[in-house]
């Protein structure tokens, strides 16, 4: 969401978030803070990558503009805050006959990987890699009856469709006994949560705010959803996101197709590239690299042309489309 500070600003004013009064403040004073810096660089203070990165690396270095330690670490904390609970306010699923129906086109992007796992001609192995935090997509598989593979361990089942969520999740959460990160599926949480179908209309998904409800294997989880920030320093979550981005660089280097669907490959994310780069290491031959995207100023088309070997230049192709035009480009092009 390009627009997601200004979202999260307008939501703050119209009093949405009582409860978290002071972290929203708190975010929102740091993001003025930082137009100090503008006298000797440059810094999009409207992103929230950029901002998000800007807080993780003054906790690093211990400095940033009108703030103490305790201060920046109280940022980086509020900061995860802001954007789990945006989050929860902003996407919304509509009850259809007492049923929680996935926000679009998610459902239509499920129905086509289905599609392509069970009838396309060749059938395709399928898997998701995303740096979404939300829950769309999980919950567009959980409506049809599938448990994604998140591969938060070696052992996981590699039978389920990968959904490689390499920033974190709203439903993840850090387990202290078992030093892991651990998953709150879908299926799981609405047994004990059906009181949200009392709606008539629709409902937002408070999952993050409710993890302290969370056990797993009897152990309560500490009660805060694992974000990390879109920077490539992750050394706080490294172990335990390993496995996630070891099958995320497993899966680039056997596919045969690759679609990007709105990601706009920001100059400052170099954690993609290095992934990308030594992950698609491999002997399968590239018959696609096809990116989506609305901009039309050609500087995500050109940010992946740099990006790209020979081999896979000639395989690419950009189209101007938004998530729902190409997935009826993509169910035309497999059918």
């Amino acid at each position: 969401m390009r627009d997601f500070l200004d979202v999260a600003h307008k939501l703050w004013q119209l009093d949405k978030f009582r409860e978290y009064e002071d972290d929203f403040r708190r975010v929102f004073n740091g993001i003025a803070s930082l137009q100090l810096v503008h006298s000797k660089s440059q810094l999009d203070i409207t992103n929230i990558e950029s901002v998000f990165a800007a807080f993780e690396m003054g906790k690093l270095l211990n400095k940033f503009p009108n703030h103490n330690k305790r201060e920046i670490i109280g940022l980086n904390n509020s900061i995860r805050i802001l954007i789990s609970k945006t989050i929860e306010k902003t996407i919304k699923f509509l009850i259809f006959q007492k049923v929680i129906m996935p926000p679009e086109p998610y459902k239509d992007f499920v129905d086509l990987i289905v599609f392509l796992n069970k009838k396309a001609r060749p059938q395709h192995t399928v898997s998701v890699i995303t740096f979404n935090y939300d829950l769309s997509c999980d919950y567009a598989f959980a409506h049809r009856g599938i448990r994604p593979n998140y591969s938060l361990r070696k052992e996981s089942n590699t039978d389920e469709i990968p959904l490689l969520k390499l920033h974190g999740s709203l439903n993840w959460a850090f387990c202290p006994q078992k030093k892991t990160i651990v998953s709150w599926n879908l299926e799981e949480y609405f047994k004990s949560h059906s009181a949200l179908l009392n709606n008539e209309k629709y409902v937002y998904l408070p999952i993050s705010s409710q993890l302290g409800e969370f056990k797993y294997d009897g152990n309560f989880v500490k009660p805060e959803p694992i974000i990390v920030p879109p920077t490539w320093n992750k050394t706080s979550q490294q172990i335990q996101l390993s496995n996630v981005w070891a099958r995320a660089a497993k899966e680039l280097g056997e596919s045969e197709n690759i679609i990007v669907i709105g990601y706009s490959l920001p100059e400052s994310d170099y954690f993609f590239k290095y992934l990308f780069s030594l992950g698609s290491v491999g002997n399968t031959v590239l018959e696609r690299f096809w990116v989506f995207d609305p901009d039309n100023s050609g500087g995500v088309k050109r940010r992946f042309q740099n990006l790209l070997g020979t081999g896979a230049i000639a395989r690419f192709s950009y189209f101007e489309k938004s998530f729902e035009q190409s997935i009826l480009l993509l169910t035309k092009e497999f059918s």
